[in-house]
C-alpha cells in the first residue's frame, strides 16, 4: 500500500510538472486582467518600484506582487510561471519541472481585509522567487494568478536574466533629417562575457523597449555587423523612436485634500470622485523639461507598510482637442499595465470639444500620457501630445540567445538606460 501511494504521488507530480499553457483556456501572453474584481495590481522589484520586472538568475533580489480583490470575499488563490519564447507568442517547449524547482505553483497565503475605506476589498500579496516557485533558467516568464484552471485572475510578464553580456548603448537625436527634432536614435553594441556565441546572426535576438511599451518595441533578428565577438547594432538612422513628451502626473495619496494636478474631490455614499485639471493639446508646443517617473505609478502601500486603510476613487480625465480624430485616444502608462485596455479608450464630447475617460484607481502617485492608435492598429503615436528629441525616456535592452540543439530562448543580457539631453 505504501509503494502504491508513492507511485501515485510520483505520477501526480509528473502530470503537474508537464502542465504548461494548456492548463489555462484563453490565455493571453501579456499583462492582462481576466477578472473584473482585480484592481490595484502592482508587480515591482523590492525597493525599486519603477524598475522593469527583471530578476537575475539565482540572485538575491525579489519581485513583490500585490493586488486587490474588490469582491472582498476570501478566495483560495494560486500562482505559477510559464516559460515563453523571446517574442511572447507562445510557451517554450520545456516541461514545467525543467524550468521551475519546488512545487511548480504556490498558494497565496498573505492577505488583509480593508478597513476604514469606502471600497471594501481584500489585498493579496506574495514575493518571487520563493520555496514554492523558483526559476531554474533564464528567459521570459508569464506570471499566472488563478483560482482554478478555468478561472484566471491575471497574467503579467516578467524576465529572468543570466547576465552573460555587456550592453553599451548610445543615444542622440535622429540622424534622419525629417525626424531630427522629433525622434531619438538608439545605437548599441553587445559584448559576450564568459560565453562564446554560436552563429549569432541566427541565434541571437535583441529587443529595445521605450518606457516598457511593447507596441513599438524594436526587434532585431540579427546584428547589423560583427567585429570579433562584438555584435554591433549601430547602423546610422536605422533605429529611431518618437521621443514623445514628459508624462502628465497626479497625486491621490490623500482623498481628503487636493494635491498635485487635482481640481476637485467629491465623496458620494459609496465612493470618491477625483477630477483632474483638463489636459491640453501639446503637439504644437515647444519641449518643456519636467520631472516624471516615465509612466510608472507609486501606490500608497509598499511592501513594508500596512495596506488595509487605503481606498479607491473614480478618476476623471479630460483632454481638450478641437475635433474628433479618425482613430482612438487612449490613456496609457503603468496605470493601464502598459497596455491599451478598453476602459482607457477615451470618448469624444463634441459639445465641449474634449476627450474623456474614467479609471477606478487606488490611492497613490501616477504618471500617464495620451497615445493615438490609428484605425489600422498599433503601434500608437504621440500625435496629440507632440514629440521631441530632448524628452527623457527609459530604454530597456534585452538580449536573447537560442543555441543550436537547445529547447528555449535564454536571456543573456539586460540593461536599463536613460536618454537625457
Amino acid at each position: 500500500m505504501f509503494y502504491k501511494r508513492i507511485i501515485l504521488l510520483f505520477g501526480i507530480c509528473l502530470w503537474a510538472s508537464g502542465l504548461q499553457a494548456q492548463q489555462f483556456p484563453n490565455l493571453v501572453y501579456d499583462n492582462h486582467v481576466y477578472d473584473d474584481a482585480v484592481n490595484g495590481l502592482k508587480v515591482e522589484l523590492m525597493n525599486a518600484p519603477c524598475a522593469p520586472p527583471v530578476l537575475e538568475l539565482n540572485g538575491t533580489q525579489r519581485l513583490y506582487v500585490s493586488f486587490d480583490d474588490l469582491n472582498a470575499e476570501l478566495r483560495d488563490l494560486k500562482y505559477t510561471l510559464i516559460h515563453c519564447t523571446y517574442d511572447w507568442k507562445q510557451p517554450s517547449s520545456l516541461q514545467k519541472h525543467e524550468y521551475l524547482s519546488g512545487f511548480g505553483e504556490g498558494n497565496i497565503s498573505r492577505y488583509e481585509y480593508s478597513m476604514n475605506s469606502l471600497q471594501h476589498y481584500i489585498n493579496y500579496s506574495f514575493s518571487l522567487p520563493n520555496e514554492e516557485v523558483q526559476p531554474l533558467l533564464s528567459g521570459n516568464y508569464l506570471l499566472c494568478v488563478y483560482e482554478d484552471e478555468e478561472h484566471l485572475l491575471f497574467t503579467y510578464r516578467l524576465m529572468i536574466v543570466d547576465q552573460k553580456s555587456i550592453i553599451t548603448p548610445e543615444f542622440q537625436a535622429s540622424s534622419n533629417i525629417p525626424e531630427h527634432f522629433t525622434h531619438q536614435e538608439i545605437r548599441f553594441q553587445v559584448q559576450p562575457a564568459g560565453i562564446h556565441l554560436q552563429n549569432p546572426f541566427r541565434n541571437v535576438k535583441a529587443v529595445v523597449m521605450q518606457n516598457m511599451r511593447s507596441d513599438n518595441a524594436m526587434l532585431f533578428e540579427q546584428p547589423y555587423s560583427q567585429k570579433g565577438e562584438l555584435l554591433l547594432y549601430d547602423k546610422p538612422g536605422a533605429n529611431t523612436m518618437e521621443g514623445g513628451v514628459e508624462f502628465h502626473r497626479f497625486n491621490i495619496e490623500s482623498l481628503l485634500r487636493t494635491l498635485d494636478n487635482i481640481r476637485e474631490i467629491r465623496r458620494t455614499d459609496d465612493r470618491y470622485h477625483v477630477y483632474l485639471y483638463p489636459d491640453l493639446d501639446r503637439s504644437y508646443k515647444p519641449y518643456f523639461s519636467e520631472k516624471d517617473i516615465n509612466g510608472c505609478y507609486m501606490p500608497l502601500r509598499s511592501p513594508h507598510a500596512q495596506s488595509y486603510e487605503f481606498d479607491y476613487a473614480d478618476v476623471h480625465f479630460e483632454f481638450h482637442y478641437d475635433k474628433p480624430l479618425d482613430g482612438d485616444i487612449y490613456l496609457f502608462g503603468e496605470l493601464t499595465h502598459w497596455r491599451f485596455i478598453e476602459e482607457a479608450k477615451m470618448s469624444y464630447d463634441e459639445s465641449r470639444h474634449v476627450y474623456t475617460a474614467d479609471l477606478y484607481l487606488q490611492t497613490g502617485y501616477y504618471n500617464y500620457t495620451y497615445l493615438y492608435v490609428p484605425k489600422q492598429g498599433l503601434p500608437a503615436t504621440y500625435l496629440v501630445e507632440g514629440s521631441h528629441w530632448e524628452t527623457e525616456n527609459s530604454y530597456v535592452f534585452l538580449i536573447y540567445y537560442h543555441p543550436d540543439g537547445t529547447d528555449y530562448d535564454q536571456l543573456i543580457g539586460y540593461k536599463q538606460s536613460f536618454y537625457t539631453e
